[in-house]
C-alpha cells in the first residue's frame, strides 16, 4: 500500500487511517505490522526509500497520536529507530495525543518490557524517562492528582477529629 500510493501524504493518511487506535494490543498488532514491513523495505534497494520513508512517518505519527496503542511495539521492535517519538509519548511532552496519553498502570508495562538491562543507548535513555514516570506516577498516586494543592491532614477524613 505505501508503494503503491500517488504520495507521502496519501500513504500516511491511508496508514493512520487503517491503523489509528488506542488500544494495547490493536495498536501492538498494527505496529508490529508496520515495523516488520519497514525492516522489510529497508532490507530491499528497490522500493526501500520511498516504502521506508512512507512507513516510518505515518509509524511517527501513531505512536505520537496514539502512544498507548504503538509505543509498547515500537519499544520492543525499534527502540532505537524511535527513540524520540517513544520519549515524547512517555514524558508526555510534545505530544500530538488529545486523550491517549499513558495511564498510570502502563509505564510499569513499559518497565517490565525494558527488562532489567537497556542493551542501547536508546533504550537506557527511555528506561530513565519511565523510571521517571514512574516517580511522578507515585507521587500522584499519594498526594492525589492535583499535586498543587496543599494536604490539610487527617482532618480532611470523616470521623477523625481534626487536630
Amino acid at each position: 500500500m505505501a508503494a503503491e500510493s500517488r504520495s507521502d501524504d496519501e500513504a500516511e493518511r491511508l496508514l493512520r487511517t487503517l491503523c489509528a487506535t488506542d488500544d494495547w494490543f490493536e495498536g501492538g498488532d498494527c505496529a508490529r505490522v508496520l515495523i516488520r514491513a519497514l525492516m522489510t523495505a529497508d532490507d530491499e534497494p528497490a522500493a526501500a526509500a520511498r516504502v521506508s520513508r512512507r512507513v516510518g512517518e505515518a509509524l511517527s505519527t501513531l505512536i505520537l497520536e496514539h502512544p498507548r496503542g504503538f509505543v509498547p511495539a515500537a519499544l520492543d521492535m525499534a527502540a532505537d529507530r524511535f527513540e524520540r517519538q517513544i520519549l515524547t509519548a512517555v514524558t508526555g511532552r510534545d505530544t500530538t495525543a488529545r486523550t491517549s496519553r499513558l495511564k498510570p498502570g502502563e509505564p510499569e508495562a513499559l518497565d517490565l518490557l525494558l527488562g532489567p538491562t537497556a542493551d542501547s543507548d536508546s533504550r537506557a535513555r527511555i528506561a530513565a524517562a519511565v523510571s521517571g514516570s514512574l516517580v511522578h506516577t507515585g507521587r500522584e498516586t499519594w498526594q492525589g492528582p492535583d499535586l498543587g494543592r496543599r494536604a490539610t491532614g487527617w482532618s480532611d477524613s470523616p470521623g477523625t477529629p481534626a487536630p
